[in-house]
């Protein structure tokens, strides 16, 4: 069998509003939306955005299915993008309103 090469991968992930959460990623990271359904209250149920070939999609919380439930508390998500010269993303970024927590460093 040969072996499969991954070409993308997307992560989903789930938030309470992804209207809220729209212009940071359109207008201050840059990102464009490329596909999205809005459900029968007029609010986005899913969106996918793409910048440059690097996709994520948000997806609204849904209601418990079977035995699971909605964690209590907050969990942080880190996202890593991958860009050509990154001095020039981070200052546009900055530049855009975006909170940097920490400074640029070579790992």
């Amino acid at each position: 069998m040969a072996k499969q090469t991954i070409k993308t991968i997307m992560p989903i992930i789930a938030v309470s509003s992804i209207d809220e959460l729209h212009d940071f990623y359109t207008e201050k990271l840059g990102f464009k939306r490329v596909m999205g359904m809005v459900g029968k209250d007029g609010q986005f149920d899913f969106v996918a955005y793409d910048l440059n070939g690097a996709q994520i999609m948000f997806t609204r919380m849904r209601e418990p299915m079977d035995e699971t439930r909605p964690s209590t508390g907050r969990r942080p998500v880190d996202i890593y993008l991958e860009v050509d010269d990154v001095e020039t993303y981070h200052r546009t970024a900055t530049e855009r309103g975006v909170k940097v927590t920490n400074p640029l460093t070579t790992q």
